[in-house]
């Protein structure tokens, strides 16, 4: 679970991506599991947007527990998604919104102040990109075909889990509840699992988390829309 950085000719050439390492630690054990329905959970409340929605987005600022790196997941108006580092990431765009910038998948380089299109997410990333951008229309294949809501008990916390499965993969997300009700609630780690596995293939702990309305909000206004600030890369 590493992210690579990958060179072509002195340049970045491929999307980050995390690979597996030998001795991953099983996922915690869930409990009190039942079905749970898209709209009444905490990721419809963090990823549902109205057409009127104008800069609104979910972020998570996380440390990699396979290697302590610091990674970035944001989304902007479900449809502008980064996932990466301070220095270099990939954007997810849904839907066009300047002169050179079409829905695709881009490679942004920020330390050399340049992006680039790229095919396709890695494995990991894909299944990220899918929970942060949840509630997108006409993104349907980013609707989780099944969600579940369970309790578990994590380094000695007590924690309400939803685990939500896509075409991809599943994200199992870990909320400190702050009251009986679970409209109170941080994301505290994310678990990402690819089709058919038992143990994670990334786990991450949430450092911060910040939400449409958040006072002093850093990661949402800056880096989905981290392309303006770049020169494409031809």
């Amino acid at each position: 679970m590493k992210w690579v950085k990958r060179f072509a000719a002195g340049a970045l050439a491929a999307a980050l991506s995390l690979a597996l390492l030998c001795g991953c630690s099983d996922s915690t054990k869930l409990e009190n599991v039942k079905e749970l329905n898209y709209n009444d959970s905490m990721l419809y409340t963090r990823t549902y947007r109205s057409s009127a929605s104008n800069g609104e987005g979910w972020a998570m600022e996380c440390t990699n527990l396979s290697n302590g790196q610091k990674i970035i997941m944001a989304e902007m108006d479900q449809t502008k998604f980064y996932i990466g580092t301070e220095q270099n990431g990939v954007v997810k765009i849904t839907q066009r919104y300047s002169q050179d910038v079409f829905p695709g998948i881009y490679q942004a380089d920020i330390e050399a102040g340049t992006y680039k299109s790229i095919e396709k997410l890695g494995a990991v990333e894909q299944v990220i990109s899918d929970l942060f951008l949840s509630g997108g229309t006409p993104n349907s294949d980013c609707v989780p075909t099944k969600m579940e809501a369970a309790s578990a008990t994590r380094s000695g916390e007590n924690y309400y889990v939803e685990r939500a499965e896509y075409a991809s993969g599943t994200a199992v997300v870990y909320y400190l509840v702050k009251n009986s009700s679970n409209r109170r609630a941080e994301a505290k780690y994310v678990d990402i699992y690819l089709p058919g596995q038992k143990t994670p293939q990334a786990r991450f702990k949430v450092t911060r988390e910040e939400g449409t309305g958040n006072a002093g909000s850093k990661l949402i206004p800056k880096y989905p829309v981290i392309l303006d600030e770049l020169t494409k890369d031809e």
